[in-house]
Formats: C-alpha cells, structure tokens, sequence
C-alpha cells in the first residue's frame, strides 16, 4: 500500500502541473496541447498534486471517469491508461491510499457497478 499527502486540489490538471512544477521544457508545445486536451475533456474530475510519505516526491494525478472511475498519474509524453491489472485507489481529506491487492481484468465490470476508484 502506498499512501501519498494531498498538497493541493484542482479542477484541471493544467493548473495542478503548474503548482507541482513539473517540467515541460523537453516539448511544451506538445504538452501544453495534452494538457488543454485533458483539460477540455468531461471525463476528467478532479486532480491532485500528491506527496510521496516514502520520499517526498511529488506527482500530479487525476480523477477520470468513464465506466469505471481511475485514477492517473500525469507523466508529460508518457501518460495512458491501459487495460492491466488494478489497485484500489481510496481519497481522503489530507491523503490518498493505492493499495495492492491487484485486481484482474474479470473484475472491471463489478468494480464499475459498485463505484469504486481504481488505479493500474
């Protein structure tokens, strides 16, 4: 189980990646693009920038919603969701918990009906 400190809240993952100061300078262009893409997008609900407890690293992540909810991590020229194994991802109010149990694929479908946030 890996749990992460809430450093902030945001409504877009644009403004999340400016309070984390991530750097972008590899291919702004192509970033900033990315970023007005999520950004725009309806499925995304919220993100977050996340202290690690382990080495104080931050991370920026995001809530998306399809038929299932996820939950992201931001990496610029690299993020993707992808159809692998999950770990159940719980939001408090200071922190955030993904936990291991992993869960295979036969599972999204009950993971969608019972409306639980989950991470691969």
């Amino acid at each position: 189980m890996t749990t992460y400190n809430i450093r902030s809240r945001h409504a877009k993952v644009s403004e999340a990646v400016a309070a984390a100061g991530i750097d972008l300078s590899y291919n702004e262009r192509l970033a900033k693009s990315d970023l007005v893409t999520l950004d725009r997008d309806a499925a995304v609900k919220a993100a977050y920038v996340l202290e690690s407890e382990v080495d104080g690293s931050t991370t920026v992540w995001f809530e998306f919603h399809c038929d299932i909810k996820l939950f992201n991590r931001y990496q610029p020229f690299h993020s993707m969701l992808h159809a692998g194994a999950f770990r159940i991802v719980t939001i408090a109010e200071t922190t955030v918990t993904i936990g291991e149990p992993r869960l295979n694929r036969k599972a999204r479908k009950l993971i969608g009906e019972i409306d639980l946030m989950v991470s691969a």
